[in-house]
């Protein structure tokens, strides 16, 4: 006999917790970018210009597009970068100083601080 929870009964329940799970992240990175791009408007300028270039007068925005976007894409991930909204509920850290293809990486309790604090650690 099956001893699980799950059934047809039960399936938009999780269905909506899953949805809803992920509505505080995505509105938090969302803010974050909007609010990084605010405060660095030549940052939102030349997003601006490279979606004009590309999309130009396109009523259909497909996936590939996005290939020729790099700016844009470069933007996106440095605002997942900084505004990780849950960092440290997996702790990361090095026991011993190391190289990772040809990288210096130092010895630290969490390795999140070498990704936000760049000049602490230089690039």
């Amino acid at each position: 006999m099956d001893k699980t929870s799950f059934s047809e009964g039960t399936l938009p329940m999780y269905a909506l917790d899953l949805h809803f799970a992920g509505t505080d992240t995505t509105s938090n990175t969302l803010l974050t970018g909007f609010l990084y791009l605010m405060n660095h408007p030549h940052i939102q300028e030349r997003c601006h210009q490279e979606i004009v270039k590309v999309l130009d007068d396109t009523e259909l925005v497909t996936y590939e597009a996005r290939s020729q976007m790099p700016y844009m894409q470069a933007v996106i991930h440095e605002v997942q970068r900084v505004a990780n909204t849950v960092p440290l509920s997996v702790f990361h850290s090095t026991t011993n100083d190391t190289e990772l293809m040809g990288y210096s990486i130092p010895k630290v309790r969490s390795t999140w601080s070498l990704k936000i604090y760049a000049d602490l650690y230089g690039e």
